[in-house]
């Protein structure tokens, strides 16, 4: 639990519940009643901070956000997590953007910049990116138009016979920038290993990564050593036991 936390920022955290739960459930879970909470969600009223640490306390302590991402993952009947039902619902994205924002908090971590590692992480990474007013930098698999002028990283991902390239913008990075890389489903550490090469070689810091969902951790053991201290995943989950999961 986060030791201070901005009574917006509990109120933002509400309103991504509200998306989840009804006012009845937040109000039997918070012991606060409906008509404050739906105050507090309307921006119409802002709890004072004792009432804030108070109802962060109560969402931990019933632990509504497990409970509200461990019924949102869904796997495909070939066994893959459907990343596009996260995707579609902000209120989900916002809890893990709380999350990753508590966890880099709780750090006293000041993060400058963050890359999404995939496509399906934008959406998360952006919301990231919003909590932790950093800016955000997207990998492409193409040197696209949109680009004036990029640079490049060749990799070879676990499994494949063949060099894969990303590319970012030019003037991506600054000296000493803190550099944290987020994916909504990770299981191959090649990409990481590469990213965190490039950025040492562009003279920032890969700080290291998060991953919001991944089936097991094993391949943690395969990135960079100075990485692995700062890699965290914060739902392990497997399609057999659908429903069931672990949160660090």
């Amino acid at each position: 639990m986060i030791k201070e936390i901005m009574p917006t920022e509990v109120v933002r955290l509400l309103v991504a519940l509200k998306g989840i739960y009804t006012f009845k459930e937040l109000e039997a879970y918070l012991k606060i009643p409906s008509q404050v909470l739906w105050r507090y969600t309307k921006y119409l009223n802002i709890p004072e901070k004792n009432t804030a640490r108070k109802i962060l306390f109560e969402i931990e302590k019933n632990k509504l956000i497990r409970k509200s991402l461990g019924k949102a993952v869904e796997f495909s009947r070939y066994g893959y997590i459907e990343t596009w039902k996260i995707n579609r619902n902000i209120h989900l994205l916002n809890l893990f953007g709380y999350l990753i924002y508590s966890h880099i908090k709780a750090e006293n971590e000041r993060i400058n910049s963050i890359i999404s590692l995939s496509t399906d992480a934008i959406p998360l990474a952006t919301i990231s990116a919003n909590w932790l007013e950093s800016p955000l930098y997207i990998l492409y698999s193409k040197p696209y138009l949109t680009m004036d002028r990029w640079k490049s990283k060749e990799y070879l991902k676990k499994g494949d016979d063949k060099m894969s390239r990303v590319y970012l913008p030019r003037e991506v990075f600054k000296r000493d920038d803190k550099i944290l890389m987020l994916d909504l489903v990770m299981n191959n550490a090649s990409l990481i290993n590469s990213l965190s090469e490039f950025i040492e070689d562009n003279d920032a810091v890969s700080w290291g990564v998060i991953v919001a969902l991944s089936k097991d951790d094993s391949w943690i053991n395969e990135v960079r050593e100075s990485l692995r201290k700062n890699t965290l995943i914060l739902m392990k989950i497997a399609p057999e036991e659908k429903g069931s999961y672990s949160m660090k």
